[in-house]
């Protein structure tokens, strides 16, 4: 019964280290999101208007595509 009381403070030790510093590290991250957007302002990204692909996205995707399709085929005639 001794081992069965000193497991249990040991868990409850362990569990409120766990949570204090979990608490912690909400408020420290907080902090630092207060002080970047407070002092830092011109580094938060603004959100890009939507471009249209360029040509060499195009391309990009062409050759993904062929080459899912290659490997896809070569696969299947295995099989």
């Amino acid at each position: 019964m001794e081992y069965l009381s000193e497991a249990l403070q040991l868990m409850a030790l362990g569990i409120s280290i766990v949570f204090v510093f979990l608490m912690l590290l909400i408020l420290s991250i907080g902090f630092m999101s207060f002080i970047v957007q407070r002092y830092f302002p011109e580094s938060q990204e603004q959100p890009r208007p939507y471009s249209q692909p360029s040509h060499k996205q195009d391309i990009m995707l062409a050759a993904a595509v062929a080459a899912v399709h290659a490997y896809r085929n070569h696969h299947q005639k295995e099989t």
